[in-house]
């Protein structure tokens, strides 16, 4: 015979598991925005050194819509595409120097999560 405090324990323990399930989906809603972004046009035309401000736009739509454990990946990628817009279009120098300082292996990572992500909840 279960007790009351058997029950609460089994109550607490299943609203933990789907709260944690729920997190991992995500919003159906949010899901689909993401999506939408990295599938449109917008994202696909995406340059940051022909159009920066469009670039990071497009950055900060899809981090919006973007599942909580891929923001900060998402955050490296704004984090480029700012230093990118900020570069003097006439000093090369400072273009060397600022392009010098981007991690690019961090960058790298950042791209690949966000298209693994994107393989998970994207593809029919």
């Amino acid at each position: 015979m279960k007790t009351a405090r058997t029950r609460t324990l089994a109550a607490v323990g299943a609203l933990t598991l789907a709260a944690g399930l729920l997190a991992g989906c995500g919003d159906s809603s949010s899901t689909a925005k993401f999506c939408e972004i990295l599938e449109g046009d917008k994202y696909a035309d995406l340059d940051p050194y022909e159009n920066p401000d469009a670039a990071l736009d497009a950055m900060r739509d899809l981090r919006a819509a973007a599942p909580s454990d891929i923001k900060g990946d998402i955050d490296v990628m704004i984090d480029a595409f700012q230093v990118i817009r900020d570069i003097p279009e006439d000093d090369i120098t400072a273009q060397i120097e600022a392009l010098g300082k981007l991690d690019l292996e961090k960058i790298e990572a950042a791209s690949d999560a966000i298209e693994e992500k994107q393989d998970a909840l994207c593809k029919s």
